[in-house]
C-alpha cells in the first residue's frame, strides 16, 4: 500500500493519493509505526497539502516527520524531505529561500552514496537547475547558465526515461528567462510529449499549462482539458503548481 501510494503521487494522481493518505495515516498499522508514518508524512503529506493550496501545512508535515529521525546521521528520508521543502518554497514563491535550501540539499545529496542512484541524481539535478535559472537575469548569469546547461547534459545522458523530458523542461525555462518564446515552445512541446509517454501526469499538465500561457491559448479546448485535469485531481491552485515547476522570478 505504501509503495503504491508513492507511485501514484509521482504520477500526479492527487485525488486518489489524498484519499488514501488520510486513510493510511489513520490506520493502526501506520499510526504506531514510526518508519511508515514518517515516510507518509515526508513523501506524501506535503503534496496533499499543496493540492489543497496549503503550503504552511506542507512545511509542518516535513518538520514533524523529521523530528522522528536522528539529526546526527544522514538518511535517505532527510534528503527527500529537503528536496520536497525546496519544491514547497517554490510553490510558495519564496524563491530566494528556495535557492538557499537547494544549495544545502546539493551539498547534502551530491556527497552522499545516495547520489549513485540514477533516480536521485535526476531529481536533484533537475531541481537545482530549476532554482538556478532565476539567476540568469542577475550579475551571476554566466555561472547560472553554466550550471543549467550542465544539468541539461546530465539529464540527457541518464538512461531512465524521464531524463530527456526533464532536460527539455530546463531548456524551456532557460529560454523563457531569456524571453526566447519560440525556443521555449519547442522545448515545452518535447517535454510535454516525453512526460506523457512516461505517464508523469503532474509534470505533463504543468508543462501544458505553461505551453498554453506562452501561446496565448488560455481559451482553447486544449487549455480547458488541462484545467479539467487539475479539477479532477482536486488541485486547488493550478497556477501555483505550474510556477513550482516553471518559477516566475520577479523578486
Amino acid at each position: 500500500q505504501l509503495y503504491g501510494i508513492f507511485c501514484l503521487q509521482y504520477a500526479g494522481r492527487f485525488k486518489t493519493v489524498t484519499d488514501r493518505y488520510h486513510e493510511l495515516l489513520a490506520s493502526p498499522t501506520n499510526r504506531d509505526h514510526l518508519l511508515n508514518k514518517s515516510n507518509l508524512m515526508i513523501f506524501i503529506g506535503p503534496y496533499v497539502s499543496l493540492a489543497a493550496d496549503n503550503p504552511t501545512q506542507a512545511y509542518s508535515s516535513l518538520d514533524e516527520a523529521l523530528k522522528m529521525w536522528p539529526v546526527d546521521k544522514l538518511c535517505f528520508q532527510q534528503i527527500i524531505a529537503e528536496y520536497i521543502r525546496v519544491e514547497v518554497l517554490l510553490y510558495d514563491r519564496e524563491h530566494r529561500l528556495a535557492v538557499e535550501a537547494m544549495e544545502k540539499l546539493w551539498e547534502m545529496a551530491s556527497r552522499s552514496s545516495y547520489f549513485k542512484f540514477e533516480h536521485m541524481r535526476l531529481l536533484v539535478w533537475e531541481l537545482r537547475a530549476r532554482c538556478i535559472v532565476g539567476q540568469l537575469a542577475t550579475a551571476n548569469s554566466r555561472a547560472a547558465e553554466k550550471v543549467a546547461n550542465r544539468a541539461i547534459r546530465k539529464l540527457e545522458r541518464e538512461k531512465i526515461g524521464m531524463g530527456r523530458p526533464m532536460a527539455q523542461k530546463i531548456r524551456a525555462s532557460v529560454s523563457l528567462q531569456k524571453q526566447d518564446l519560440k525556443a521555449a515552445e519547442v522545448a515545452l512541446v518535447a517535454a510535454h510529449d516525453g512526460f506523457e509517454q512516461c505517464q508523469m501526469e503532474h509534470y505533463q499538465h504543468t508543462t501544458a499549462t505553461k505551453l498554453c500561457e506562452i501561446r496565448g491559448q488560455r481559451d482553447t479546448q486544449f487549455a480547458q482539458n488541462v484545467s479539467d485535469w487539475f479539477v479532477r485531481q482536486e488541485v486547488k491552485n493550478q497556477q501555483a503548481f505550474t510556477e513550482m515547476h516553471y518559477p516566475i522570478w520577479d523578486d
